[in-house]
């Protein structure tokens, strides 16, 4: 998770790092940077945030343009706006920040942690040993894994990621939760990757096809029916 603060005022951005510290000093793991910047635009760079906190002293148009382009980079950012006046939860509405929060009488701590619960909700993700070292990967960015007898492949959009198998042991556990499901002996898709089945099988996001073995499409069709229903 990369966290973004922005306001106008140093002293106020200082508090607020120390209150973000101390908010997820137990999901230290979670969180991969937390960026302050002083109301300065310039210095945003491409890096794509999941979550901003943003202080409406910096002006409505500053505010606008941030939120503009966080989402330009990432249209799930969750853009938390503090106000100091009921009146600019307008404005709020109006750019659809996921919340508004008055600063006399909010404990921004509290706040943060409600945050980071709806947060971990909606992005689970997983650790995988890569190149000598553990790389979390957000299973929203998974479009498939293949398991073999002594590696895992995980294809994301961007990247791949190679490891062995008995450095992650409950990986397919934990997939089969969160809206993978076997397509072949060694294939697993994400439900939500897949933009169409036909005749034995399935095109992913990327373009890319893969064999449904016979024995799961019955168990695909139904899942991917079941996902369709819920998810519109």
């Amino acid at each position: 998770m990369r966290l973004l603060l922005y306001d106008q005022d140093k002293i106020e951005l200082k508090k607020m790092s120390y209150l973000v510290i101390e908010a997820l000093q137990n999901e230290k793991a979670m969180l991969d940077e937390c960026c302050s910047f002083l109301g300065d635009k310039k210095k945003l760079n491409h890096v794509i945030y999941d979550i901003a906190i943003i202080d409406l002293s910096v002006g409505k148009e500053d505010a606008k343009f941030l939120v503009h382009h966080l989402r330009q980079n990432n249209s799930e950012c969750m853009i938390i706006l503090l106000g100091s006046d009921y009146k600019e939860s307008a404005f709020a509405f109006e750019i659809k920040a996921s919340l508004f929060v008055l600063k006399e009488d909010c404990d921004l701590k509290k706040e943060l942690k409600k945050i980071v619960v709806t947060y971990k909700k909606n992005n689970p993700w997983i650790y995988l040993h890569h190149d000598e070292k553990k790389t979390k990967i957000y299973l929203k960015d998974i479009l498939f894994v293949e398991v073999a007898s002594k590696n895992i492949r995980v294809v994301c959009l961007d990247k791949e990621y190679l490891s062995l198998r008995k450095e992650n042991k409950d990986l397919i556990d934990i997939l089969c939760k969160y809206g993978f499901v076997q397509v072949h002996q060694s294939y697993y898709v994400s439900l939500k990757n897949i933009i169409s089945f036909k005749k034995g099988e399935i095109t992913l996001t990327n373009h890319e096809n893969v064999s449904v073995s016979l024995k799961y499409r019955k168990d695909l069709k139904e899942k991917l029916n079941m996902f369709i229903d819920i998810c519109g």
